[in-house]
């Protein structure tokens, strides 16, 4: 059977760490690929400035090229009204009916799991690969997500603490993030002007 990981996320921009998830969740278990899925309208950050689907969609291509494995997907810039990830994963059933479906999430977005729409349902649908992110991050994505009804395996690899909000920050200040940006990133919101 076909085993398809799902990353999604607003990647607002997408940064290294959001690369080296994927890229570790393909190799390590066995996914045939793993899309990539950038947010239309999340509506966890309602309220908050977000770049527009094209630049966010445009970043990951950029960022995944010549990456095995590793896909970006329109599919929620495709639908209108707030972005549920239960709804990606039942189009995504439909889309591929012979794969399993494998929820990619770094471990700060575990915190958050408890106020999906539908997150309960949503891991009786697919298991759940997590990403250890910070030492800083105190609750324990294991229970919460055992709470929830679901199943979770982790991801082996280091620590990081890469963030978007300071990314921009940087960005803003007109200092180059480096390492921090997968090649051509950089470059193609200089050229749109993004977090200027």
């Amino acid at each position: 059977m076909e085993a398809l990981g799902i990353y999604g996320g607003t990647f607002d921009p997408v940064h290294a760490g959001h690369i080296e998830i994927a890229e570790r969740a393909y190799a390590q278990h066995q996914l045939n690929k793993v899309l990539l899925i950038p947010a239309n309208n999340p509506w966890l950050k309602s309220g908050f400035a977000i770049s527009a689907f094209v630049h966010r969609y445009r970043m990951l291509e950029i960022a995944t090229t010549g990456r095995p494995g590793l896909e970006v997907s329109d599919i929620e810039g495709r639908r209108s009204g707030p972005t549920y990830t239960i709804d990606t994963v039942r189009q995504l059933q439909q889309d591929y009916p012979d794969a399993e479906l494998v929820l990619i999430l770094g471990e700060d977005a575990v915190e958050t799991l408890p106020r999906w729409h539908q997150a309960d349902e949503l891991l009786k649908l697919c298991p759940v690969l997590v990403y250890p992110r910070s030492p800083a991050i105190t609750q324990n994505a294991a229970e919460i997500i055992s709470r929830l009804g679901g199943h979770m395996t982790w991801l082996a690899g280091p620590e990081f603490d890469i963030s978007a909000t300071e990314l921009r920050g940087l960005i803003v200040a007109g200092v180059d993030p480096l390492e921090r940006l997968p090649k051509g990133v950089y470059s193609y919101l200089q050229i749109e002007n993004l977090y200027l």
